[in-house]
């Protein structure tokens, strides 16, 4: 028994062949294509500040905060006074109140001082205090903490420690 394929069935499976043929081609040509590297580069976000006070021999000019790191961070500060005899030894402490929550600046009920947007890299705050602190028996101490401004789901700095703190 002779089996006959008529010549457009022929046609029709050559055709599909040169198809498939072309199809597997394109797609290996595609993927052997020499293409120029593309390199990501990551960098992970710093966080850090410090105090900057300018202080002359008998008070604190001023004191800010600068953000050091290299994304925006929110700003929190503790100030704390003590007073000192003559020999430098801590007799008590100092109400500094008078003297601060400078230009942006928001005391918090935790006692900390917030300041009142994220801080730019490179950037400082406003002054912590609205004048000039007298030094006459008093050590003053501005210690500040930053955190990243970036994904926290926060308005203000201190909504942004609340939650790193684990509170909403």
């Amino acid at each position: 028994m002779k089996i006959r394929i008529s010549k457009k069935a022929i046609t029709l499976i050559v055709a599909a062949a040169l198809l498939i043929a072309l199809a597997v081609g394109g797609t290996v040509a595609y993927l052997q294509a020499e293409t120029t590297p593309v390199t990501n580069t990551f960098i992970p976000g710093e966080v850090s500040c410090e105090v900057v006070r300018t202080d002359s021999a008998d008070a604190i000019s001023s004191a800010a905060v600068k953000n050091t790191g290299n994304v925006p961070a929110f700003i929190r500060v503790s100030v704390t006074g003590n007073a000192v005899n003559a020999e430098g030894y801590l007799t008590g402490n100092a109400d500094l109140s008078e003297y601060l929550a400078g230009s942006g600046w928001t005391k918090g009920s935790d006692g900390f001082y917030y300041y009142g947007t994220a801080v730019e890299p490179g950037v400082s705050t406003g002054g912590i205090f609205t004048g000039p602190v007298p030094l006459d028996g008093i050590l003053v101490t501005v210690l500040a903490e930053a955190i990243q401004a970036d994904g926290m789901d926060a308005t203000s700095a201190q909504q942004a420690f609340q939650i790193a703190k684990g509170g909403a």
